[in-house]
């Protein structure tokens, strides 16, 4: 044996203990630096969450420009073939949606 009573073992402490953990660490049982207003792990959480958010409304972008760029390609499409020109034009000149110039 090496001194210790029989079934006792010592825990392991950190070298830094932070006495203040924030509640979102508290809750998470998560290691906790202490800073104020907010640790580094929940500015960290935060900003992954801003960039998803972010991610999601440049997504949701993307894929409207991309159904708007079919439209067009249509309408240029139906320009280059001469298929009701005059009438396609006369629609984009008095500011008709894409939409409705293509159905």
């Amino acid at each position: 044996m090496d001194g210790n009573p029989a079934g006792s073992k010592k825990r392991k402490t950190p070298d830094s203990v932070t006495l203040n953990a924030c509640t979102n660490c508290k809750k998470a049982r998560s290691k906790c630096d202490g800073q104020k207003p907010a640790c580094k792990r929940y500015q960290l959480l935060a900003e992954m969450e801003r960039l998803r958010t972010e991610n999601h409304h440049l997504a949701q972008r993307n894929r409207a420009l991309n159904e708007k760029n079919g439209m067009m390609e249509h309408i240029f499409q139906s320009l280059s073939y001469g298929k009701h020109s005059d009438k396609i034009i006369h629609r984009l000149e008095r500011g008709e949606c894409q939409q409705s110039i293509v159905d």
